[in-house]
């Protein structure tokens, strides 16, 4: 029983491995897309939008008692003014090229802090000066490559779900990711890389 137990226990870790890695290479695929330049926009379903609106426009007027205002009512289009000022630069290779660098930074620093913050935590609480050093290093490397990845133009390609508060909410995800793979057991990662190579064979 306690085999089958244990058995169990691999697999599921194995399997909260796969995801969660699967998970970090779509949220860094979210970051390095915003800032490659050709990329096309994907259009979304326009009657589900009119399916939308119209049902708003139900819930509106079921709380007024003036269904005939409804008429009356013109709708706009709201332009994000945040979003707007990354299209003033226009996107080329060369900054591109310089968000997937400060990307690149930002994932291992992300992956070092994690690292840091679980295996030396009783040397944080103790106030070792080394550790308290590496989780500023760290933090300070996350913090430049997140205003780096800031500085670059990003491009008007739209799709009908877009991650909102690029680049922070994708180097969230990354975090907490990197936090849940750091706790898994050295033998997840040993199953994992054999997988790996059978499946490359």
């Amino acid at each position: 029983m306690l085999i089958k137990v244990s058995g169990l226990f691999h697999q599921v870790e194995l399997q909260a491995i796969g995801t969660l890695v699967a998970y970090t290479n779509v949220a860094i695929s979210v970051l390095v897309s915003r800032f490659q330049p050709g990329v096309q926009s994907v259009p979304g379903d326009e009657s589900r939008k009119s399916n939308q609106t119209n049902f708003l426009q139900k819930m509106l007027f079921n709380l007024k008692d003036k269904p005939s205002d409804q008429s009356r009512i013109k709708y706009h289009v709201i332009e994000d003014k945040d979003s707007s000022k990354h299209h003033i630069s226009k996107v080329t290779e060369k900054t591109a090229s310089r968000a997937e660098l400060g990307v690149f930074f930002l994932v291992i620093s992300l992956a070092a802090l994690a690292i840091t913050l679980i295996l030396l935590f009783e040397d944080l609480c103790k106030g070792n000066w080394w550790a308290i050093f590496l989780i500023t290093f760290f933090s300070g490397t996350t913090a430049v490559s997140l205003f780096v990845i800031q500085l670059q133009p990003r491009n008007s390609a739209t799709f009908p779900f877009m991650v909102p508060g690029v680049p922070y909410i994708p180097a969230l995800t990354i975090f907490i990711n990197a936090v849940l793979m750091v706790n898994l057991k050295r033998m997840t990662y040993l199953r994992l890389g054999v997988w790996m190579i059978l499946g490359k064979s």
